[in-house]
């Protein structure tokens, strides 16, 4: 048998224990929501933490992915040049065979007075010059003779 033991107290020792309770247990329930609220606020800034972490290595992925962009922008710029380069290339290469072809066509005497013909005329061109700045000896002066300058 068990006999539970169970204190009598008088009301007014009664009342003020059950007031310390009810004090007590809206203490815990206040300090409980402080805990909640703390608890939250702490999550909060940890997640706000890893959200700028986050931005952080966003950014920096960002300016990684631009420069890589211009280098790669860059080289296609480098490879369009040499494409270009490569067609002219192809281009002079063909305008040589064309003309080591017109030279294989045409006897060598025609290729000769080509030449000389125009070294012929460049020849006439310093002697006309030439013979503009010399003394005409056609036209007497006073003193001796005219110097023309035309």
């Amino acid at each position: 048998m068990s006999f539970s033991v169970e204190r009598t107290y008088p009301k007014e020792y009664a009342e003020a224990i059950a007031k310390i309770k009810e004090q007590y247990q809206k203490e815990l329930e206040r300090l409980e929501q402080e805990l909640r609220i703390g608890l939250q606020a702490e999550a909060g800034a940890r997640a706000e933490a890893q959200v700028q972490e986050q931005i952080q290595s966003l950014q920096q992925l960002f300016k990684q992915q631009k420069e890589e962009n211009i280098q790669l922008q860059q080289r296609l710029d480098e490879m369009e040049s040499l494409r270009q380069l490569e067609t002219e290339n192809q281009q002079l290469k063909q305008r040589i065979q064309e003309l080591e072809h017109a030279v294989q066509q045409h006897p060598v005497q025609q290729w000769g007075n080509t030449m000389t013909q125009k070294a012929t005329k460049a020849l006439n061109k310093q002697v006309k010059q030439a013979l503009e700045k010399t003394i005409d000896l056609r036209s007497p002066t006073a003193g001796g003779y005219a110097i023309t300058s035309s």
